[in-house]
C-alpha cells in the first residue's frame, strides 16, 4: 500500500525529482495513475511546507504519510493554523483524527475573527460614548456656569456647597430666596438667627455668607438639610406642605430653573452613558477572558448526540475535572491516550491514575465497547452516568450537590503501564490548551 512512508512511495519522489511523468510513473512501477497523483499532492504538500513554513515542520507533514492530503486546504488558506495542526498532528492519528484537527484550527480562526470584530464593535462604541460624554460635560459646564452667574459670588464658596446652594437658592430681584425647603429644624435655626425671614409668603435669604457656613456645618456633621414629607409629618401631622418646591418666587427664577432643568437633563444623561460605557467594558473584559477557549466550549460530543445531551455531557465532563482537581489530582478533558483513545477525562497525582468516562444517555452507554481499551493506562476506571446501569467490574461515580460521590470502586485488576507516557499526553493536552486555544 502506498502511504507515502513505504519504500515504492520513497522511490516514486525521486522520480518526481527527476521530473518524469505521472504515467511514466506508474507504468514503471505498476500502480494507478490515481496512486502516483496521490503521491504527487503528498509530494508537493511537502515541497510547500518546506517553502511557507521551515525544514521541520516538512519533516513533520512528510510523517504523517499520505492522508496529510487532507490537511493542504488549510496550507492554502490559512499557514497559521496549518502550523499549529502540524504542532499536535502525530504519525499514529488517522485520517479523521487530522480532519478534526482542522476543524479546531478552523473554529479558532472563526472565533478570533468574531472576537476581533465584537472587540473593535465594543471600543467604536465606547469612542462614540466618550465623545458624546466630553460634549455633555462642555453642555452641563455652560449651564453650571450661567447658573453661577446668576448667583455672584458663589465661586467663593466651596465646591460641595456650591452645589447645594445651586439646588436650593434662586436669584429673587436683586436678592436671594429659597427655592426649595428646607428641614424644617434647620430653617427654624437660621430663622432664629435672622439669617432668612419669610416676607410675603417668600424665605428671604439676608445673609448669603451665614447660610452657607450653616450648610457647610451641617454637610460636616451630617445633619438634616433636605425637606423630606414623612419625617415632617411625623413632626407635625397637621401642617405639612405636599410639595418640596416654594411656588411663590417661580415668577423670578422661570431662567433659573430652565437652566436647572437643562442641568439635570445633562446630568441624566451622563450617568446613563457611564453606566452604559460601564457595561460595554465589562463585557470586553469578560470577551478577553473568553478569547482562550474554555473546557466547555471546546469539549466535542459525539454526532449522535442531542443537544441537551451535549449540553449535559459537558456539564458532566466538567464536574469530573473539578472533582479530581479539588481531590489533588492534575486533571484534563479529552486526552489522547498512547493506543489513541481519547479519554473524556483523566487525572493523575503521585499515585494514581484514574480514568473517567462520561455518559449522558443511556444509548451513548450500550453503544461503548471501547472502554476496555482504557484499562492499560490507568490505575482506576470509572463511568460517571446521569442514569442508573447494573453493577459493573469497573467503578461507578454518581452527582452529589454538583461534585460526585463514588457509587461502585474499580475492582477490576489492571494497573497503569505506561504512566511516563500517560502523564505527558496530559500535559500535552493542557499545553495545547493554552498554547493553541483547543
Amino acid at each position: 500500500m502506498l502511504n507515502g512512508l513505504d519504500h515504492t512511495s520513497l522511490q516514486i519522489f525521486k522520480q518526481f525529482d527527476d521530473g518524469r511523468t505521472l504515467g511514466d510513473i506508474a507504468t514503471d512501477f505498476d500502480v494507478t495513475i490515481n496512486q502516483v497523483k496521490k503521491l504527487k499532492r503528498f509530494y508537493n504538500g511537502i515541497q510547500k511546507t518546506r517553502l511557507s513554513l521551515n525544514e521541520d515542520a516538512a519533516q513533520q507533514f512528510a510523517s504523517l504519510g499520505t492522508k496529510a492530503v487532507v490537511l493542504l486546504p488549510l496550507l492554502k488558506d490559512n499557514l497559521d493554523s496549518f502550523a499549529e495542526v502540524l504542532m499536535v498532528a502525530e504519525p499514529e492519528m488517522r485520517r479523521e483524527d487530522l480532519e478534526q484537527l482542522m476543524t479546531h484550527a478552523k473554529e479558532k480562526k472563526q472565533r478570533i475573527a468574531e472576537f476581533k470584530q465584537y472587540y473593535e464593535e465594543h471600543l467604536s462604541k465606547i469612542a462614540k460614548q466618550q465623545k458624546i460624554g466630553t460634549e455633555l460635560e462642555a453642555d452641563l459646564n455652560e449651564v453650571r456656569h450661567q447658573l453661577k452667574a446668576q448667583l455672584k459670588g458663589l465661586d467663593k464658596y466651596p465646591k460641595a456647597v456650591q452645589e447645594k446652594l445651586l439646588y436650593y437658592v434662586g436669584p429673587y430681584g436683586e436678592q436671594f430666596a429659597l427655592r426649595r425647603r428646607l428641614d424644617s429644624g434647620f430653617r427654624r435655626a437660621l430663622t432664629a438667627k435672622g439669617i432668612i425671614e419669610l416676607i410675603d409668603y417668600v424665605w428671604e435669604i439676608h445673609d448669603m455668607d451665614a447660610f452657607a457656613e450653616h450648610l457647610a456645618s451641617r454637610m460636616k456633621h451630617g445633619h438634616y438639610i433636605e425637606w423630606n414629607e414623612d419625617r415632617e409629618y411625623h413632626r407635625n401631622p397637621y401642617g405639612t406642605a405636599s410639595s418640596e418646591d416654594y411656588t411663590q418666587i417661580r415668577s423670578f427664577t422661570e431662567e433659573f430653573d430652565a437652566m436647572e432643568a437643562l442641568q439635570n437633563e445633562h446630568m441624566q444623561e451622563l450617568e446613563n452613558l457611564k453606566l452604559e460605557t460601564k457595561q460595554l467594558e465589562k463585557q470586553l473584559k469578560e470577551a478577553r477572558a473568553a478569547s482562550l477557549q474554555s473546557f466547555q466550549e471546546a469539549n466535542e460530543a459525539a454526532n449522535l448526540m442531542s443537544t441537551r445531551e451535549i449540553l449535559r455531557h459537558r456539564d458532566m465532563q466538567n464536574l469530573a475535572l473539578k472533582w479530581l482537581y479539588n481531590n489533588g489530582y492534575v486533571a484534563a478533558p479529552e486526552v489522547t491516550l498512547p493506543n489513541m483513545r481519547r479519554a473524556d477525562v483523566i487525572g493523575y497525582n503521585a499515585e494514581k491514575v484514574i480514568i473517567i468516562e462520561v455518559k449522558a444517555s443511556r444509548e451513548d452507554y450500550s453503544r461503548d465497547h471501547k472502554w476496555p481499551e482504557y484499562l492499560p493506562y490507568c490505575d482506576a476506571f470509572y463511568f460517571f452516568t446521569d442514569f442508573y446501569i447494573e453493577e459493573t467490574p469497573v467503578g461507578q461515580l454518581r452527582e452529589k450537590g454538583r461534585s460526585l460521590e463514588i457509587q461502585l470502586e474499580d475492582t477490576m485488576p489492571h494497573t497503569c503501564r505506561d504512566r511516563e507516557a500517560v502523564t505527558y499526553a496530559v500535559g500535552r493536552t493542557l499545553s495545547r490548551k493554552v498554547v493553541l486555544g483547543w
